[in-house]
């Protein structure tokens, strides 16, 4: 099997689709990567992303933030290098500065990792699209919890998804992943369903949108029965997030990125908006 070495193009596109991801309480721009590098070689990534909230779903309703507005700051390192022809580990880890009318936090964020194994090749079988799956850990960063203003939902745990990923022209790929979370600490279990496409526009240009819902499960509301200011992360919660990015590779090796997210939709969630910078490196 022929893997597609990590070029320039390639570079910017995984600079668009958003190597950077914020902690689960914020707006999450990337699904994981679908096209991995050839055996051998592979890439990190460095990110800034800010994050701002002055509103909060309260159940299904959306009410302005009774302390103020939430920001966080969030500096995410991750990478991703082929062990061999189709199989791929990757990591992330990262260090939030989160400010609110209530209190204030600078600590790591939960760091990942995972391996991926891609077992259907579009490159090998005319007509069929890339799928692989992926399984990671989840390892809770040293954060304060219990909190609205939380940079995370504090709890360690497990990942595992499915990928499909298709280049349905030589400039259009689309992309999905479905996964499903669980971790420790009285977090409820998470679903969520990522969708995309990347377009290049010019030889080292690309462009991205995309649109993530995720769900965690229970019945517990904000303010609702057997609520407690102690249980902010064992609430249900829905988010539907749009996402739209653009990468740019200035070398074969080296793209620039800049990505915009946004919360639409939400149950038990802050309403983010989300700006993101961020460098990625051809290893």
């Amino acid at each position: 099997m022929k893997s597609l070495k990590i070029n320039a193009i390639a570079v910017a596109a995984t600079a668009a689709i958003g190597t950077l991801t914020l902690t689960a309480t914020t707006t999450s721009f990337a699904q994981n990567a679908i096209w991995l590098p050839a055996p051998g070689s592979g890439s990190l990534a460095l990110s800034y992303a800010s994050a701002k909230s002055d509103r909060f779903y309260v159940g299904d309703s959306l009410m302005a933030l009774p302390f103020g507005t939430i920001k966080q700051n969030t500096t995410t390192l991750s990478g991703i290098y082929s062990v061999v022809d189709g199989v791929a580990i990757d990591a992330k880890l990262g260090f939030a500065r989160r400010t609110s009318g209530i209190s204030s936090d600078s600590a790591s964020d939960d760091t990942r990792l995972g391996v991926t194994w891609r077992f259907l090749d579009e490159y090998e079988n005319r007509g069929a699209p890339t799928v692989a799956v992926r399984a990671g850990a989840i390892f809770k960063g040293d954060y304060e919890t219990k909190r609205p203003d939380s940079i995370g939902d504090g709890g360690s745990g497990f990942e595992a998804s499915v990928l499909v990923g298709k280049y349905v022209t030589s400039s259009l790929g689309l992309r999905g992943e479905l996964g499903f979370r669980n971790r420790n600490k009285g977090i409820p279990n998470q679903t969520y369903l990522a969708i995309g496409a990347d377009y290049r526009i010019t030889p080292a240009l690309v462009g991205s949108l995309g649109y993530t819902a995720s769900r965690k499960s229970g019945g517990l509301d904000i303010g609702g029965p057997g609520f407690s200011p102690d249980k902010f992360q064992q609430v249900a919660e829905k988010r539907g997030v749009f996402n739209v990015g653009v990468g740019y590779a200035v070398t074969q090796r080296v793209g620039l990125n800049l990505n915009y997210g946004k919360v639409t939709s939400g149950r038990n969630t802050k309403k983010d908006d989300v700006l993101a910078l961020g460098v990625s490196f051809d290893l």
